[in-house]
């Protein structure tokens, strides 16, 4: 979950950290200031780093710092 200063879409863009293979979620295109996506189709015992995107109605857009896990065997 995260939280934006202005309404923005939520899209969530996930590095995979053993082929660093890179998708990004569909956004819904709602814009609002609180923001959860939940990730499905994890591989087991694997690093992903992930980041948070957001684009408000005047089309500034920000990027989050990684968030890293690893995911159980």
């Amino acid at each position: 979950e995260w939280e934006t200063d202005r309404p923005a879409s939520s899209q969530l863009l996930v590095r995979d950290g053993s082929t660093s293979t890179t998708t990004l979620t569909t956004s819904d295109n709602v814009l609002r200031r609180k923001h959860k996506i939940s990730l499905t189709n994890l591989k087991r015992a694997t690093q992903y780093y992930v980041y948070a995107v957001s684009i408000s109605y005047s089309l500034g857009n920000a990027t989050s710092q990684p968030v890293a896990f690893t995911t159980d065997r």
